[in-house]
């Protein structure tokens, strides 16, 4: 530490400074409490990850994206029963247009017989894929 008044180098422990006899403050003490990573597989391994922005959505929405997050998209999202019943609507409603039209068309064209496939893989990830589009503002398929 240096002496603020005369500029010598002194020891912490004392009070003043034993070359010019001035008073030492001291700064105070503050506890800074560590930093755990939030993603234990982070790979810098230093701050948490920013939580998602949630704002306007459902509570659903909010604990499945805050779930996907968490785990480092890892989780991809629970069965989504609204995507299930009403698929393509479903997904024109969040602005899941590309694979909702692309379902529209095939659906067309094979008659229904692709609509099995995506019945029971759409609604898998049907949260996933939001979370990509609204949070990410990445556009992806199954």
């Amino acid at each position: 530490m240096e002496c603020k008044s005369c500029g010598a180098q002194i020891a912490e422990s004392g009070a003043t400074c034993p070359y010019c006899n001035a008073a030492i403050a001291k700064a105070p003490v503050i506890y800074v409490a560590p930093v755990h990573s939030a993603h234990p597989s982070s790979p810098s391994g230093s701050s948490t990850i920013a939580e998602p922005d949630v704002t306007g959505l459902s509570r659903y929405y909010q604990d499945e994206f805050r779930k996907i997050h968490q785990s480092g998209e890892k989780y991809k999202g629970k069965w989504n029963w609204t995507a299930f019943f009403f698929s393509w609507i479903w997904g024109l409603t969040k602005g899941i247009w590309l694979p909702s039209l692309v379902y529209l068309f095939i659906f067309c064209i094979t008659r229904g017989v692709f609509s099995i496939v995506w019945l029971f893989l759409f609604p898998k990830r049907a949260n996933w894929i939001y979370y990509n589009l609204r949070i990410k503002n990445k556009r992806l398929w199954l």
